[in-house]
């Protein structure tokens, strides 16, 4: 009889990790610089990403703001920025 056991628990993460953060998506450097020049201002960073990686896909405009939105919460999950609003 094959015994069960259970995984060790994993805390699930809200933030979506997936294709809008991918390399094949984003320049990670272009992705800093719109950090760097939007300092403290998280709306526009999002703006910034959304006009630049998502404008062409083909989905509503709340969903390109919400993968703009995942993408500056994914880049503060690595620690590259501090203090991102969710």
């Amino acid at each position: 009889m094959q015994r069960l056991t259970r995984k060790p628990f994993m805390p699930r993460s809200d933030l979506p990790f997936g294709s809008a953060f991918s390399p094949a998506q984003i320049d990670l450097p272009v992705l800093l610089d719109l950090a760097h020049r939007h300092g403290a201002d998280w709306k526009g960073f999002e703006e910034a990403v959304r006009d630049s990686y998502f404008a062409e896909h083909r989905t509503s405009d709340y969903n390109k703001g919400k993968l703009a939105n995942n993408t500056k919460l994914s880049l503060a999950d690595t620690g590259s920025m501090r203090g991102v609003p969710g």
